[in-house]
């Protein structure tokens, strides 16, 4: 009953998400930014942990993966959750993560209007030690 859950969250996103990050990024179904002052390199792996604990699952027919970079040269990080199936690939959550003068700017980028709970939800993870997947 799990699986089928994750089936047709699947199908319904497929096509529905842009397929790449920097689509996404261009034109998010919804975006959210937050600053806090914390160290970039510390929200970034939070992130990308609870990101990993709450999105990424395997499914007969797709994968729900989590994907994360840090560029610490420019100071900056992102992390991609996406759908990958045998149709491609969709984009449905993004978080840039980039120092700022007095802490850390975030920024998520959601693919469908449905997942601003998962915005929230990356801000109280940073700010707070909460353990849910959604806002």
């Amino acid at each position: 009953m799990k699986y089928l859950g994750f089936f047709l969250l699947g199908f319904l996103l497929v096509g529905c998400t842009p397929g790449t990050y920097k689509e996404l990024k261009q034109a998010p179904a919804s975006k959210y930014d937050f600053y806090t002052d914390q160290n970039y390199q510390a929200v970034y792996r939070t992130v990308l942990t609870k990101m990993r604990e709450c999105h990424q699952a395997g499914m007969i027919t797709a994968q729900m993966t989590v994907q994360g970079q840090l560029y610490t040269d420019i100071q900056e990080g992102e992390i991609i959750a996406s759908l990958q199936s045998g149709m491609g690939s969709d984009v449905f959550l993004g978080v840039d993560v980039k120092k700022a003068d007095s802490g850390t700017r975030v920024s998520v980028f959601s693919g469908i209007n449905t997942w601003n709970g998962a915005a929230r939800a990356v801000q109280k993870w940073v700010e707070s030690e909460y353990q849910e997947c959604k806002g």
